[in-house]
């Protein structure tokens, strides 16, 4: 692929307002995470996650973030100062 591709590729996952990963048996979730700036609602369920990377609380626009159904072990706790985000755990 040429680099004109991967850069609209880039540019699009930057604009990325909602992203579900939801059943696929996910272990890890990277902490380029937190480089998505703009997105705002988060589907994990249904994985297999044991922890979420600190750079998650990084999301400022994130509304909605779904980890039901996983086996976490430590949610990071300024999600939970986050007054305009809807956490299903």
């Amino acid at each position: 692929m040429c680099d004109c591709v991967w850069l609209c590729v880039i540019a699009f996952l930057f604009a990325l307002k909602m992203l579900s990963a939801r059943n696929n048996k996910l272990v890890s979730i990277s902490k380029h995470i937190g480089n998505l700036k703009q997105l705002q609602c988060l589907d994990l369920s249904f994985n297999e996650l044991v922890s979420l990377p600190e750079e998650i609380t990084l999301l400022a626009q994130l509304k909605s973030l779904n980890v039901m159904y996983n086996r976490l072990l430590d949610i990071p706790k300024a999600l939970f100062r986050k007054p305009d985000l809807e956490l299903e755990k």
